[in-house]
């Protein structure tokens, strides 16, 4: 009997597993912001970013 609740208990374990939708996982990369977002030369802006690796350098490049 017991060896028969163990069973059950483990199908509906599986059962609840499979079915049960899994939440989707959502990689973010690397991001830059300028604000403004556009300008005049010679205006000053400022360049934010997100999601990149901690004590890491990150060149930046502009105007080709």
């Amino acid at each position: 009997m017991r060896l028969l609740f163990r069973l059950l208990a483990a199908f509906a374990i599986c059962a609840a597993a499979v079915i049960l939708p899994a939440a989707p996982a959502h990689a973010q990369g690397p991001e830059i912001h300028l604000s403004p977002s556009s300008g005049t030369p010679g205006q000053d802006l400022t360049v934010y970013g997100s999601n990149f690796t901690p004590d890491r350098y990150v060149d930046v490049y502009y105007d080709a």
